[in-house]
């Protein structure tokens, strides 16, 4: 069992694999809510010859974090 951050935190082990493999699937990570209230993001890599790049894009019409 892992600690949550928010009430979205993934803390179950086999759930926590099974949007890994999903992430993997689709090519992309998304944290709706995960670690802070309020804030929606999505991850992905940008993979050259080396080194590979991530960036994490936050949806920035829910920016500042806080009651919709």
């Amino acid at each position: 069992m892992l600690k949550p951050i928010t009430p979205n935190t993934l803390t179950d082990h086999d759930a926590l694999i099974k949007d890994l493999r999903a992430t993997a699937e689709r090519g992309y990570a998304t944290d709706n809510e995960a670690n802070f209230v309020g804030v929606v993001r999505y991850g992905f890599s940008l993979r050259f010859t080396t080194p590979v790049i991530f960036f994490a894009v936050p949806q920035w019409d829910r920016w500042p974090p806080g009651p919709a």
